[in-house]
């Protein structure tokens, strides 16, 4: 006798109104220890579409749109990584979520590591794909032409408003984060850092990225470019499917000790 047991998946999904007058999209999918999926740059969370397919089996998966991205709307003339970190926080707590943990991509990697810096009692892990602390960590070609495009956009800003936040949404990736090594050396979690080998993020700044945790964990892919997720979901959601389970049991064997 062969028995199929099927899960039920509840997703809801909703608008965060903060108190400057932003709102930001969300959703909350399945159930268990709750994982934040934060996107890159001039993306949405449908970046993640095929991780909260299959994380949710497993786990609670929450993603947003951060704030000038997708659905979610900015009301004010900045966008910065640490007014999403503290969107992220106000959805957590109105969802009475105390500890989570973070797969964040390019942006939303440098969005994980602002947000561990600000609240680093809500986190349990960071798995950071293709993040830079500096413009620098990218490479110069890229730096250029993220550089040209705000410079369009800005100017196009002047004549479009929608185009203004456009430009306010591109400053972000010629952003340093103003976090130094001395901050991340005291993160206690465990922090993997993944990239292609083929990236825009220069593979010596991911490795010294990575050097800098206590319990950081540098992992590269051959073959792969900036964008893992898209090239073979299946191996990214290996490896942090991975990444979340050590994370998890390692929690569990230090509280016994």
């Amino acid at each position: 006798l062969r028995i199929q047991r099927e899960v039920t998946l509840i997703m809801t999904e909703n608008w965060l109104h903060t108190k400057d007058g932003s709102d930001i999209y969300y959703r909350v999918v399945g159930q268990g220890q709750p994982i934040v999926f934060l996107h890159g740059n001039s993306l949405s969370s449908r970046y993640f579409d095929k991780q909260i397919a299959y994380f949710s089996k497993y786990y609670q998966v929450i993603v947003m749109d951060s704030r000038g991205h997708g659905k979610s709307h900015a009301k004010l003339n900045t966008i910065s990584f640490r007014q999403i970190a503290v969107d992220l926080k106000d959805i957590l707590v109105h969802l009475e979520i105390d500890k989570v943990i973070l797969v964040g991509h390019s942006d939303g990697a440098n969005l994980a590591l602002v947000f561990q810096t600000m609240f680093p009692g809500m986190v349990r892990g960071l798995l950071l794909n293709s993040g830079n602390l500096t413009i620098h960590g990218q490479r110069w070609w890229d730096i250029l032409l993220v550089r040209i495009a705000y410079k369009f956009l800005h100017y196009l800003g002047k004549l479009f408003p929608y185009m203004r936040q456009k430009a306010q949404v591109i400053s972000l990736m010629l952003e340093d984060l103003k976090i130094s090594p001395a901050d991340l050396q005291h993160v206690s979690t465990p922090v993997m850092v993944l990239v292609g080998n083929k990236d825009i993020i220069k593979l010596n700044h991911s490795k010294k990225l990575a050097s800098y945790f206590p319990r950081g964990e540098f992992y590269s892919l051959v073959g792969f470019g900036h964008h893992i997720i898209k090239q073979d979901s299946h191996v990214f959601n290996i490896i942090a499917k991975k990444f979340i389970n050590d994370t998890l049991k390692g929690e569990i064997v230090e509280k016994a000790n």
